[in-house]
């Protein structure tokens, strides 16, 4: 498929739009998971420590339906967000309502092969309460966006790459 020149640019630029939101919202997700008691204790439970938690980038949706919804759109991104799966939206009464895709959910970041960001995997912190915890599926996995296709992102390749070029050998075979 042919794309004129403006056409390219135009994509180009809301591709680096979407990776920036996808970023910024990391960032957020990340500064949370070690205030949360209950997201730190699920993730000693499982033998991460805050250090390796780190070194896996791993953050934290709270549970709250508008924790990062609100100032997505506040900053004009709403758009962007649904597109890229950060927000999801029902429709009430002939009105929409948006809110977080994740919520009280490990954040899992999901890079390119050159260790971008492209969206993240979403594992549910268990409550306690089985009745309500079973309404809820374990894990939530980005939708196919600009930055992500499922069927063209290998969950860690980026780090295997990255480790074969420190030891001084090729990645180009993988």
């Amino acid at each position: 498929m042919q794309h004129t020149q403006q056409e390219s640019e135009q994509i180009k630029n809301a591709r680096n739009e979407t990776l920036s939101l996808i970023e910024w919202v990391n960032k957020l997700y990340k500064d949370f998971l070690p205030k949360d008691v209950e997201a730190m204790a699920y993730l000693q439970k499982r033998g991460y420590t805050e250090e390796r938690a780190k070194v896996w980038d791993l953050g934290y949706a709270p549970g709250q339906w508008k924790t990062v919804t609100t100032p997505i759109i506040n900053s004009g991104k709403r758009e962007l967000a649904i597109k890229c799966g950060l927000i999801a939206t029902s429709s009430k009464e002939g009105k929409d309502h948006d809110y977080d895709f994740y919520r009280n959910r490990i954040t899992i970041p999901i890079h390119d092969e050159n260790g971008i960001i492209v969206g993240f995997a979403g594992r549910f912190v268990p409550t306690g309460n089985s009745d309500e915890d079973s309404k809820h599926p374990k894990y939530l996995n980005p939708c196919d966006s600009l930055v992500y296709k499922k069927n063209k992102v290998w969950y860690g390749l980026w780090r295997a790459k990255k480790a074969i070029n420190d030891a001084g050998r090729s990645s180009a075979d993988i």
